[in-house]
């Protein structure tokens, strides 16, 4: 599982290269919140957490649940000037990337490797970083997995980041940079249906800049398919009547909880 998301939509000679980074919030209960020392119970942003602080927190939820759908965040959002080198792309990603506190396997790194996408793709994957690739279609479904490279129909991208927004789970700090900007691309979204019954994509890929708000769609559809199982087990604990276990998984149990959850999620990208 991931506490934080790094997209980046790779502009070609006349569009921007653009990167957005959110962060998950992660769920304190009033019983967590003494054991691991904090003043208050609720949303708490990873980033003013330890890591011991957020995988406890994490196995409290895993346990007893939390409430469904936990916000995303937006904490930063950049356009690199036109004309670019790939090159400087990847060192620019590279340095961010490697920023506490997103190292560590804490953050997942999504790469638009739709058309010119590939030739940065394949340098930072070079340069050691776990790049999930993803290329847009214009069909419908997801195919591929993590591994190989995702393909994933426009109208998946667009209906995660609509549904996010309108349950206001996706949330941009309007002081960030290029905030409004966003929010123009973002309002610009909309699918509309033909005569001929087929689905077109207003300003999406169609020569308007839309960088920023596929930096933030490939973020909002990639955390609700990847966790779709872990957020399933966490509704399921929610249900669940709490034990009087003071511990709520032992540390071995928690490795092999982990493990399983790990390996559940990996199993489930194989033949998507």
């Amino acid at each position: 599982m991931y506490d934080f998301y790094l997209g980046v939509d790779l502009g070609q000679a006349n569009d921007y290269t653009a990167i957005a980074l959110a962060e998950e919030a992660v769920w304190v209960s009033p019983e967590a919140a003494p054991r691991l020392n904090l003043a208050a119970h609720g949303w708490h942003s990873p980033a003013d957490l330890t890591p011991w602080q957020v995988e406890e927190a994490r196995r409290w939820a895993g346990r007893y649940g939390r409430p469904d759908d936990p916000p995303l965040a937006v904490r930063h959002l950049e356009r690199l000037p036109l004309g670019t080198s790939y090159v400087a792309v990847t060192d620019h990603v590279l340095r961010l990337y490697e920023t506490p506190p997103l190292g560590g396997g804490r953050c997942a790194l999504l790469v638009d490797a739709t058309g010119v996408g590939r030739a940065v793709t394949d340098a930072l994957v070079a340069a050691g970083l776990p790049v999930v690739a993803i290329t847009i279609t214009g069909g419908g479904g997801v195919t591929g997995g993590i591994a190989q490279g995702l393909h994933v129909a426009k109208r998946e991208l667009i209906g995660a980041t609509q549904v996010a927004l309108q349950a206001r789970r996706l949330r941009v700090a309007a002081a960030l940079p290029e905030a409004a900007t966003l929010a123009r691309e973002l309002a610009a979204m909309k699918v509309r249906v033909t005569a001929a019954a087929n689905e077109t994509f207003d300003v999406w890929r169609s020569g308007v800049h839309d960088d920023l708000a596929l930096a933030v769609a490939m973020i909002a559809w990639f955390r609700g398919w990847y966790c779709e199982h872990l957020d399933w087990q966490t509704r399921a604990a929610q249900r669940r009547t709490a034990d009087d276990e003071p511990d709520p998984i032992p540390r071995d149990a928690a490795a092999m909880h982990r493990s399983a959850l790990i390996h559940a999620a990996q199993h489930r990208t194989q033949g998507v």
